[in-house]
Parts: structure tokens; C-alpha cells; sequence
């Protein structure tokens, strides 16, 4: 049915079927929202974490990344991979309920190496998440010999 209002040739059929289709749109974000809040959600402390040089005569240093699960379910850390062999991270084994805390505790072996070091840790949830977190560690230089 058309209806038209005097001086107009526009029905009204194509502004219902836009109101349907906004209202369809909304009811979307609506629910994927409510869907990404209820689940897990790790909320890091610190992202980069900042390691002290080995004490003198040492090799390995090491610090915790902490964090909280904001979400609303239990969460469970699958794995944490380095992006090198000289750093060592432990995952939780245990799933971390809603609002409880957890920690993750790395190690980072200085042999062979000098000067500024950055290496990232790519943490993965079993609900598919990653979060990357970075360690940053100033170790003194070894000087350059010269001819």
C-alpha cells in the first residue's frame, strides 16, 4: 500500500524497510557486544615489562607479568611463546576465575649478548585471544676491539 501525502510521490515502503534494516543493524552490535563482554577478558598490568641487567657474575634475570581476568568467565592460558630462546615464560595452570589475578613469571638469559634488548612474548588464551607483551632489558656493551 502506498501512501502519499498531497504534493508527494514517495511511498512510505522504502522508509519501512530502512527502519527494519537500522533496527536489524542495532540489534547486531547489540548482541556481539553483550557477546565480547561476557566471555574472558585479560587486562595486563604492564605490557612492557622492564628487567633489571643480571647481577654481576649472573646471566639470567627475571620479573613476573601480572594481570587480571575482567570478564565474566574463567579463563585458561593455553600458551606463551618467546620470540627468542634466551627467554623463558611460564603459563598459569590453572584457569583464572572472574576478577582474580594471575601471573606470569619470565626469565631472560643474557649469555652472549650486550647492549639493548627487546623481546616480545606472545601470550594465547584458549578462548583464541593473543595479547603481546614485550621485555626491555639495558645490559652493559661489550666494547668492539680495535686494530
Amino acid at each position: 500500500m502506498h501512501l502519499q501525502t498531497p504534493g508527494s510521490c514517495v511511498s512510505n515502503a522504502p522508509r519501512a524497510s530502512l527502519l527494519k534494516l537500522l533496527s536489524w543493524i542495532l540489534g547486531l552490535i547489540v548482541l556481539c557486544q553483550t557477546t565480547l563482554l561476557a566471555g574472558p577478558a585479560l587486562v595486563f598490568k604492564e605490557e612492557i615489562l622492564r628487567l633489571p641487567a643480571p647481577a654481576s657474575g649472573q646471566r639470567v634475570t627475571s620479573g613476573t607479568f601480572e594481570f587480571e581476568n575482567r570478564g565474566s568467565a574463567p579463563i585458561r592460558v593455553k600458551s606463551v611463546a618467546s620470540s627468542c630462546s634466551c627467554t623463558r615464560a611460564v603459563a598459569p595452570q590453572e584457569p583464572v576465575e572472574p576478577g582474580a589475578q594471575g601471573k606470569i613469571p619470565v626469565s631472560f638469559d643474557s649469555s652472549g649478548r650486550s647492549g639493548p634488548q627487546r623481546k616480545r612474548l606472545v601470550v594465547q588464551t584458549e578462548d583464541a585471544q593473543k595479547y603481546i607483551l614485550t621485555i626491555v632489558i639495558e645490559l652493559p656493551s661489550v666494547p668492539t676491539a680495535t686494530k
